[in-house]
C-alpha cells in the first residue's frame, strides 16, 4: 500500500511540474505571438499602398484600429525588451566618460568611439520609437492639386523614414473644434485657422512652409509648387541613431515668383504665375483677347524691351519674343482658348538669328528612324525612339535617341558622316522617359571625345522631371563636353534655324500647365523639323490615353493649329499606342509614317478596336517604316516608293 502511495505522490509531483512548465511556455508563446503580430502590423502599415481615402469615417476607423494595435504592441515590447535594454544601458553609461561636441551636437561614447546624435533642443519630433508624434491633415474635399501633393508627401516621408505617415482630413462634426496643441502637418487650404490666416495673407506666386505653434503649414497654389515644398521638407528631416526623426523648428520655406517678374510689365487682365524651373517663370492670362495681347506687346516696348522676333497669325495664333538685358520674354496668344502666356527666362533660350553664312556642302541630307536593338532575351525592343536628321550643312539634329544600350546611334552617325567630323547642331529630348532619353547619357559617356554637340534642347518641369534628368543632363554636359554645349529651354512658337533647316516648337509642357500632370507623356515636346523642304512631325509620346481625356497633346495640336500642321513625314505618337486622334492625323496628313515599335506590338495595336487613330494615320500614308525592321534612312527630298501594302502583309494584318 505504501508502495502505491509513493507512486501516486511521484505522479502528482510530475503533474505539478508539467503544469508549471505549460504555464511558462504559454506565457512565452503569448509574448512571441504578440511580437509577431506587432511586426506584421507594422509591416502592413509600412507597405500600405492603398490610395488616400478621403472618407472621414474610414480615416477615423483606421486611426482607431492603428491606435489600438500600436498601444498594445508597444506596451508589450516595452515591457519585454525596453526595460532590460534601458537597465543595461543605464548601468553601462554610468561607467563611461561621455562628452558632447557642441559644434555637431553629437554625443561621443569614449569607450566605443561611436557617435550617437542627440535630439537638438530646438527640434520638432516627427516619429520616435517607431511611433507617430505627428499626423498630416488635408482638406475633407481636396482639390486635385492638394491630393497630389498630399500623396507625394506621404510617399516621400515613407521613403525617407520607412514609416507611413498617419493621415486624416479636416472634417469636423457639429460642435467639434481642432486641437491647438496636437502636432500636425496641414497640407493645403484646410479649415484650420492657421491655414486660413496663412492663405489670406499671401498673393499670387507665393508659396512655402511655416510653423504656427504645433502646426506645420504647407501653402501653395500649383502642383509644381507643392511638390517642390515636399522635396525641401523631406530633405530637411534628420534622424538620431535610435531612429527618432525630427526637423528643426527654425526650418521654413518662403518662395515668391513675383521677384522674377519684377522687370516684366503687368498684363491688362488678371494673371496667375507658375514656376517652370531652369530660371523660367510663366504668367497665364485666361479669358483674354488679341486686343489685350497687342496692347501688352506695346507696353513691353515702351518699357525698354526690344522686339526680337514676330510670328503673327499662325492659324490665328500670335507669337512674339522680346529682350531686355539678360532676360528674354516670350509672349503668345492662343486663339482656341483665348489665353496668353508670358514666359520670362534666360536670353540663351531664344533662337539665335540666322545671320551666319552656312556652307551647304552635304549632297545627301537625310532622315533616319533608328532600330532600337534587342532586349537581353534577344527579342525586339517594344518601344524606344530615336530619329537622326543629316543636314545640308553637314551637321546633325537628333530627336531623343532611345535606350541606353542602343549603340546603333553612333554607328549610324559614323556611317552618314563618313570621313567628316560628327557635329550635332542640336540634340532634342522630348521628355524624361528612359526609352527616349537614356541613349543621350550613354552616348556622352562612350563617345563624347569623338563628337561635338553645339546645343541640347529640352523643356522639363519639376514634376515632369521626377527622375532628375535635367540636373543629370547638365552634369553630363559639363563632365563630358567641358561645358561648351549650350542648354536651351524652348518655348512654343519659336523657330530655330540651322542653315536652311528649321526646328519649329509646336508644344511644350508649359502649354499643359496649369492642368495636373498625371502622365509624363503629356509633357512630350512636339516639334516639326524641316530639311531640304520636307517636314517631319515629331510627336514623341503624345497620345490620347485615359489619364487626361479632355486635356491632351492631340487635342491641343488640333485646336491650336488645325491644318497648319500638315507634314510630309509623321512619327506615330506613343509608339502607336493610342497615338492621338483621327482628326490629328487627318490634319497632319503625312504620306510617310515612322513607327517606333516592335512588330508584335505594332500588329496587336493595329488590330485593336480602340486604335482608330493609328489606322487613320496608316490609311493616309503611302509608305510605312517600322523601327524593328531595321533603321530606315530616307534621302531628302524623299521619293515615295509605295511600300504600305507590302508592310501590312509582313505585319499580318
Amino acid at each position: 500500500m505504501k508502495k502505491y502511495l509513493k507512486i501516486v505522490s511521484l505522479l502528482l509531483i510530475v503533474a505539478t511540474v508539467c503544469i508549471s512548465l505549460t504555464s511558462c511556455l504559454t506565457k512565452q508563446i503569448s509574448i512571441e505571438t504578440s511580437d509577431i503580430y506587432s511586426d506584421l502590423s507594422n509591416s502592413d502599415n509600412a507597405n500600405n499602398k492603398d490610395p488616400i481615402n478621403n472618407d472621414s469615417g474610414n480615416n477615423t476607423e483606421n486611426n482607431t484600429n492603428n491606435g489600438a494595435n500600436n498601444n498594445t504592441n508597444n506596451n508589450t515590447n516595452n515591457n519585454t525588451n525596453n526595460n532590460t535594454n534601458n537597465n543595461m544601458n543605464n548601468n553601462t553609461d554610468s561607467n563611461v566618460n561621455n562628452t558632447t561636441d557642441k559644434a555637431t551636437d553629437k554625443v561621443t561614447d569614449k569607450a566605443t568611439d561611436k557617435e550617437t546624435e542627440a535630439l537638438p533642443a530646438n527640434s520638432y519630433v516627427l516619429f520616435q520609437n517607431g511611433a507617430y508624434t505627428i499626423k498630416a491633415i488635408m482638406p475633407d474635399k481636396p482639390t486635385d492639386i492638394e491630393n497630389t501633393v498630399y500623396a507625394k508627401l506621404r510617399s516621400k516621408i515613407k521613403s525617407k523614414t520607412g514609416i507611413t505617415l498617419t493621415t486624416n482630413t479636416d472634417y469636423l462634426k457639429t460642435g467639434e473644434a481642432h486641437s491647438a496643441t496636437e502636432p500636425e502637418i496641414l497640407v493645403g487650404l484646410t479649415n484650420y485657422s492657421q491655414s486660413q490666416s496663412t492663405y489670406s495673407g499671401i498673393t499670387n506666386g507665393q508659396y512655402g512652409i511655416k510653423f504656427s505653434g504645433q502646426k506645420i503649414i504647407f501653402y501653395f497654389s500649383t502642383v509644381e509648387e507643392g511638390l517642390e515644398l515636399v522635396e525641401e521638407f523631406c530633405s530637411a528631416i534628420k534622424s538620431t541613431a535610435d531612429k527618432a526623426f525630427y526637423i528643426s523648428k527654425s526650418f521654413s520655406v518662403s518662395k515668391n515668383l513675383s521677384f522674377k517678374l519684377e522687370s516684366v510689365p503687368k498684363y491688362p487682365t488678371s494673371t496667375t504665375s507658375y514656376n517652370c524651373y531652369d530660371d523660367t517663370t510663366m504668367l497665364i492670362a485666361k479669358s483674354t483677347n488679341l486686343t489685350n495681347y497687342n496692347s501688352y506687346c506695346n507696353t513691353l516696348k515702351s518699357n525698354g524691351f526690344t522686339e526680337y522676333s514676330v510670328r503673327d497669325n499662325v492659324n490665328g495664333n500670335y507669337f512674339r519674343t522680346y529682350t531686355k538685358g539678360t532676360t528674354a520674354v516670350t509672349v503668345y496668344f492662343n486663339k482656341s482658348n483665348n489665353t496668353v502666356r508670358i514666359i520670362s527666362g534666360p536670353l540663351t533660350d531664344i533662337p539665335p538669328k540666322n545671320t551666319t553664312s552656312y556652307k551647304e556642302n552635304n549632297s545627301k541630307p537625310s532622315v533616319t528612324l533608328l532600330n532600337q536593338g534587342t532586349k537581353s532575351n534577344g527579342t525586339q525592343q517594344g518601344s524606344g525612339l530615336g530619329i537622326i536628321f543629316y543636314l545640308p550643312n553637314g551637321k546633325f539634329i537628333i530627336y531623343d535617341g532611345g535606350y541606353t544600350a542602343n549603340d546603333g546611334l553612333y554607328k549610324k552617325l559614323k556611317e552618314l558622316a563618313g570621313t567628316n567630323e560628327i557635329i550635332i547642331a542640336a540634340w532634342i529630348i522630348s521628355h524624361p522617359h528612359a526609352d527616349h532619353e537614356d541613349a543621350f547619357d550613354a552616348f556622352l559617356a562612350n563617345h563624347a571625345k569623338d563628337i561635338e554637340i553645339e546645343a541640347v534642347m529640352y523643356n522639363f518641369t519639376k514634376y515632369s522631371d521626377q527622375y532628375g534628368n535635367s540636373d543629370k543632363i547638365k552634369t553630363n554636359v559639363d563632365k563630358y563636353l567641358d561645358g561648351k554645349t549650350t542648354i536651351i529651354k524652348p518655348h512654343t512658337g519659336q523657330i530655330y534655324n540651322f542653315g536652311s533647316s528649321t526646328v519649329e516648337i509646336l508644344y511644350t509642357v508649359e502649354d499643359f500647365i496649369p492642368n495636373e500632370i498625371k502622365d509624363i507623356n503629356d509633357t512630350s515636346m512636339v516639334v516639326r523639323v524641316t530639311v531640304s523642304g520636307k517636314s517631319t512631325m515629331l510627336l514623341g509620346d503624345a497620345y490620347a490615353g485615359d489619364n487626361n481625356k479632355d486635356v491632351n497633346i492631340a487635342k491641343f495640336l488640333t485646336d491650336t493649329y488645325g491644318a497648319y500642321i500638315k507634314s510630309d513625314i509623321v512619327q506615330l505618337g506613343h509608339h502607336g499606342s493610342w497615338p492621338g486622334t483621327e482628326t490629328l492625323y487627318s490634319n497632319i496628313n503625312a504620306p510617310v509614317v515612322f513607327w517606333p515599335s516592335s512588330a508584335d506590338n505594332a500588329k496587336n495595336r493595329y488590330k485593336a478596336s480602340d486604335h482608330a487613330s493609328l489606322r487613320k494615320a496608316i490609311s493616309l500614308a503611302k509608305d510605312v517604316y517600322l523601327a524593328s525592321e531595321g533603321s530606315a534612312t530616307l534621302t531628302l527630298p524623299y521619293t515615295i516608293v509605295n511600300n504600305k501594302s507590302a508592310f501590312l502583309k509582313r505585319l499580318g494584318v
